[in-house]
């Protein structure tokens, strides 16, 4: 008798493992479904920021270096310190421009939105860059922030391939602005 009810015992907890081990498997793949389906997590949600989004933050940046605080302007960049270098190699303080920038064109490409910008820094030099802005938790942060320092992206590329495109500025507008 006590060998039966043992058998019982294991049988229930066989089917009960079994049981739990069927549930949390279809909770998993439900709950994976729905992440997938939300837009936050979907494979179809932006991974480039808007041309909007990039033009907010351009003129939030001029503002900002409106200041002449070059800290709280690479603060929250993608590389603070790429971007004091950017802003001292243009030309620190006296570069600041006083004109907003002038918009001639976007683009997005690998997970970026480059702005091309024109105009004319604060030491009467001209310049087209292109501000770089990429999604960092779901807002915009500036990768080339400095857009007064006359530098152009070279756009996605692959490891051993060259760039689209030269990175250094050469010294003012063309007809793209």
């Amino acid at each position: 008798m006590l060998g039966t009810a043992h058998r019982s015992v294991d049988v229930i907890r066989r089917r009960y493992l079994a049981t739990a081990t069927c549930v949390a498997v279809a909770l998993v793949v439900v709950l994976g479904v729905a992440l997938t389906r939300h837009p936050r997590h979907s494979v179809a949600a932006a991974t480039e920021p808007t041309d909007a989004q990039a033009r907010a933050l351009l003129l939030a940046k001029f503002d900002v270096a409106q200041r002449h605080d070059m800290v709280g302007y690479c603060g929250d960049t993608s590389s603070p310190e790429m971007c004091a270098n950017h802003w001292d190699r243009a030309g620190g303080v006296p570069a600041v421009p006083t004109s907003q920038p002038r918009i001639a064109g976007s683009r997005a490409e690998g997970g970026y939105r480059a702005l091309r910008v024109c105009g004319t820094d604060g030491l009467g030099r001209a310049y087209r860059s292109d501000f770089l802005v990429q999604l960092h938790g779901g807002r915009p942060q500036a990768v080339l922030a400095v857009f007064w320092s006359d530098r152009r992206w070279s756009g996605v590329f692959n490891e051993g391939e060259e760039p689209t495109s030269v990175t250094a500025g050469s010294g003012g507008p063309t007809e793209d602005c």
